[in-house]
């Protein structure tokens, strides 16, 4: 669910920069969180709030161009919201919770499952620290 809505975001950016509601930037470090209160939404990022230093606005400014001109062609999303500074909290449709439940009757023991990868290795080392003295490399 969070990757579907990462790229509604990022659209919905790339829609914003094209058209010059925001100032054309780098995509910014945001982050898609479960909000703290369940009447907040499902989902909430602080997109607006990561943007507001490149694009020299209040973040509920940007939040509101990113919200009043979201693109969700599927309608994925129920309601989003502009809470406290500049979060934008997202409740994902009903019709999307049963595709994703579909999905992990469907999938069984496989859903969440991520794909192995075969080229790369992994080393792991174990570190004692020693408690009386400074960490250092």
């Amino acid at each position: 669910m969070r990757e579907n809505l990462d790229i509604l975001i990022k659209n919905t950016l790339e829609h914003c920069f094209h058209n010059g509601l925001l100032k054309e930037t780098t995509m910014p470090g945001y982050v898609i969180e479960v909000p703290a209160s369940r009447a907040h939404g499902h989902l909430a990022t602080n997109l607006a709030m990561t943007l507001a230093s490149s694009q020299k606005r209040a973040p509920r400014d940007i939040a509101k161009t990113i919200v009043d001109n979201f693109i969700d062609p599927g309608h994925f999303l129920e309601k989003i919201d502009i809470a406290g500074p500049g979060f934008i909290n997202f409740t994902i449709s009903r019709l999307e919770w049963l595709k994703e439940l579909k999905r992990i009757i469907d999938l069984d023991k496989e859903y969440g499952a991520a794909p192995a990868k075969r080229d790369e290795s992994v080393l792991v080392e174990y570190v004692s620290a020693n408690p009386t003295g400074p960490l250092h490399l």
